[in-house]
């Protein structure tokens, strides 16, 4: 039973992530974008937050370098996405 329990708070964690880039996708798709995406800008971010704790040593560095990753990443692959759909 414990192995049990182990196994489900682990599908929980993992899938919570996934979870709030499904959640703004429907958002997102109800305006008429659609982002396919958003688990890559996850996981550069999570990539980024993990090696700027690693490198400094300080938690508190993993949120910006977040962010930055995955503004980053959504900034240079947006113009070539809408100059490909634009007519």
């Amino acid at each position: 039973m414990g192995i049990l329990i182990l196994i489900l708070a682990a599908a929980v964690r993992s899938g919570t992530p996934v979870l709030y880039s499904v959640m703004g996708e429907i958002l997102t798709e109800r305006s008429g974008v659609m982002n396919l995406g958003l688990e890559g800008v996850i996981l550069i971010g999570v990539f980024a937050g993990f090696s700027a704790t690693q490198s400094t040593g300080d938690p508190v560095n993993r949120r910006p370098s977040d962010a930055d990753a995955g503004c980053g990443n959504e900034n240079t692959r947006a113009p070539s996405s809408h100059a490909a759909v634009s007519h």
